[in-house]
């Protein structure tokens, strides 16, 4: 693509030089049978200016010479302006060799506006800078598709005058040539707006993007043949010439264009959400267990390529069984639901977020073991936020694992599941141990409380062997 860029530049580049060498010096225009007139000088420099532009706008060259990039959007828009208000190329009539009748035609001036409008809207394509932003993107979609509805019907009407004119006069071939530099231009702005905008979907490897590299190019031949056709039609005085007819044709063909790109966006979409149900959990739209080791091995890989740190956190969602049995199962997938929702509160849209078994889920990313904690902390925080809200039926609390990697290259993703699973459960057991005796110490205060003589007459097994001796070696109380 950037090789075929180039090829278009370079020809536009070519055309633009010889049509304003043909502009300043008489015999060169001879040369060529173009006309010494203030269109070839615009459209020459108007050429030569967004052909520069579109070179230093590229990737690797915007961050060095947007300046110059924006200058060279100036003039281009300047001299499009200028050349649209003059207009001096006059209406054209071609009267019938065969029947004696005028034939109106488009004349050279309406081709100069459709030429500088082209020009003004490639100054604009080149001031607005590539964004993830969706308002600059979809402005930047339609500056573009106006763009290419414009050539199309510069290139229309330029059909027009050389079907019917074989022989043109020297003041039309200074417009044809800044039509011929129009065309690698628009192309090539269209191409650099693949990588952005709604036109990406054309270079998409889907099933959307095959069929728009198949289609697209036969509508625009489609497009061309018919020009062409209705063009000898109204030589042969077979078919009414209205001036508005090729701006209509090439409206149509555009529509059409757009009507394609939305069916291949929505099949795109189609397939897109395909391939999220085989990935992604449906109640949390977390990543499921396939989904999470594919992604995560590969941020793994990219962070042992970079060699930062890599973290795996297991989390496990406590007492979902106690919520099912006691709230129903709505509640239970509410409570999942919710989980999901405060670890994506937590955690970057970086980071895997996944979950792997009925209560259990899991993130990994490049982070420290120092950045887990924080993370567990925010975590416990938000949950905390959560429980405390009015309404809240039931408690989320959840036991965490984790396990870091700071060597490169990293061990395998799933040995550092194992351990973070492993991590989770030892907390898990841990917390369950802490709770059994919170859970006995209040036991045993409740039964002191209530029944004060166990504390004077403890139970036998209590005793200190010394006691319990004694107490067996006395005489038996008579009954």
């Amino acid at each position: 693509m950037m090789i075929f860029q180039q090829v278009c530049l370079a020809l536009a580049a070519q055309i633009a030089i010889l049509t304003l060498l043909a502009g300043v010096f008489q015999p060169i225009a001879q040369m060529f049978s173009i006309n010494c007139s203030m269109e070839s000088k615009l459209f020459g420099l108007a050429a030569l200016f967004s052909t520069a532009g579109l070179y230093v706008s590229d990737e690797a060259h915007a961050r060095m010479h947007l300046r110059i990039c924006r200058l060279l959007a100036i003039l281009t828009g300047l001299i499009g302006t200028f050349a649209a208000a003059s207009g001096s190329v006059g209406h054209l009539t071609r009267r019938s060799a065969i029947t004696g009748s005028g034939i109106g035609l488009p004349g050279g001036d309406s081709l100069v506006r459709w030429e500088a409008a082209g020009f003004i809207l490639l100054a604009a394509i080149l001031l607005l800078p590539p964004s993830q932003k969706p308002l600059l993107r979809k402005t930047a979609d339609g500056i573009t598709w106006l763009l290419c509805f414009v050539t199309l019907s510069a290139v229309s009407q330029g059909m027009y005058l050389v079907v019917f004119l074989h022989n043109l006069p020297p003041s039309l071939r200074a417009s044809i040539a800044g039509l011929a530099c129009l065309i690698p231009l628009t192309v090539v702005a269209g191409a650099r707006q693949t990588r952005h905008g709604v036109f990406s979907i054309l270079l998409g490897h889907g099933i959307g993007g095959k069929i728009a590299r198949i289609i697209g190019p036969a509508i625009m031949l489609i497009h061309f043949v018919r020009e062409y056709a209705v063009a000898r039609l109204l030589l042969a005085h077979m078919l009414p010439f209205t001036p508005t007819l090729s701006v209509l044709i090439a409206l149509g063909t555009s529509i059409m264009f757009v009507l394609l790109l939305f069916l291949v966006w929505r099949i795109n979409r189609m397939e897109q959400q395909i391939h999220d149900l085989s990935l992604r959990d449906e109640l949390t739209q977390l990543y499921n267990l396939r989904g999470f080791n594919l992604l995560a091995d590969q941020a793994m890989r990219l962070a042992s390529r970079s060699g930062m740190p890599f973290s795996v956190l297991f989390i496990d969602l406590d007492n979902l069984k106690l919520i099912n049995d006691r709230f129903g199962h709505n509640a239970g997938s509410k409570a999942l639901t919710e989980t999901a929702r405060l670890l994506m509160t937590t955690f970057r849209e970086s980071d895997i977020l996944g979950r792997v078994g009925g209560d259990e889920f899991i993130v990994a990313g490049p982070f420290t073991a120092k950045a887990c904690h924080r993370a567990i902390g925010r975590l416990r925080q938000h949950a905390s936020l959560h429980n405390a809200r009015e309404g809240q039926r039931f408690p989320l609390t959840f036991s965490v694992g984790t396990a870091t990697s700071q060597d490169t290259p990293h061990p395998p993703l799933r040995i550092l599941v194992k351990k973070a699973d492993e991590a989770m459960y030892e907390e898990k057991r841990a917390r369950k141990a802490v709770a059994e005796m919170e859970d006995s110490s209040r036991a045993m205060a409740s039964i002191a409380k209530h029944n004060p003589m166990q504390t004077t007459n403890p139970h036998p097994l209590s005793q200190s062997p010394r006691a319990r001796f004694q107490r067996s070696s006395m005489p038996p109380e008579p009954l």
